[in-house]
């Protein structure tokens, strides 16, 4: 049990380790909106509806790490998931209705491939 304690403090410090160098390169780097998905093959992020997103992210190589992270207008983190080892189909809905209108950054990492993509809530 001890094992597994450490292995979870573990993931937890590269989790907060991502997010952290994830914030910091959002203030320098912001990708262009349309071309987004460009820089990760794979990748799609589509407006179903005004307020629902969905994110889809396809790989035949194992990907060490797939960090997903949604921040709201002021900065918050509303949707945080990291998949390790992964592989395959990747899909996840993201329900924004009832959040506050702005601007939302949906932030994709992949191994060493970074997306930020804006979307604006109305």
């Amino acid at each position: 049990m001890a094992s597994e304690s450490v292995d979870h403090r573990k993931a937890y410090f590269l989790q907060i380790q991502l997010i952290f160098s994830l914030l910091l390169a959002t203030s320098t780097c912001l990708v262009a909106q349309q071309s987004a998905e460009n820089n990760l093959p794979g990748l799609e992020i589509k407006e179903n509806q005004s307020s629902k997103i969905t994110i889809r992210y396809h790989s035949e190589d194992v990907i060490s790490n797939l960090l997903v992270l949604v921040t709201d207008p002021d900065g918050n983190t509303t949707f945080l998931e990291n998949k390790y080892k992964f592989t395959g189909n990747y899909s996840q809905l993201v329900d924004l209705s009832g959040s506050k209108k702005g601007e939302y950054f949906f932030t994709i990492i992949c191994d060493e491939k970074k997306v930020i993509r804006k979307i604006q809530i109305k």
